[in-house]
């Protein structure tokens, strides 16, 4: 019917390969969250802060302004499609000069 290996099998057949289990990196698997290695990580962190090619908050005013331009604002109000047209015709702009303004006034 089936094959049935004994435990000795497996361990022999885990022994013969070159690589070992996955799990044998991780028997200290706690490790990670000790003081130590938590303050270790903490310095290494902070070093590459400091060693980082572009500093964030230096002060340098043509930094911010490079990559923190000010926002654009409009001379004048948008006109809404639902806001009076700006022509004086009474009608609202959608039915009157939005059309035209945008170049499609053959498509209707």
């Amino acid at each position: 019917m089936g094959r049935h290996f004994s435990i000795d099998d497996v361990q022999r057949a885990y022994d013969a390969t070159q690589d070992k289990g996955e799990w044998e990196k991780f028997k200290e698997s706690w490790k990670f969250y000790l003081l130590e290695a938590i303050a270790a990580r903490q310095q290494r962190w902070a070093k590459e802060d400091a060693e980082s090619i572009l500093p964030i908050g230096d002060g340098d005013d043509d930094y911010d302004e490079a990559f923190f331009p000010e926002p654009y604002v409009r001379p004048e109000p948008k006109i809404g499609r639902d806001d009076p047209c700006p022509c004086g015709s009474g009608k609202k702009y959608k039915k009157c000069c939005l059309n035209l303004d945008d170049g499609m006034a053959d498509i209707f």
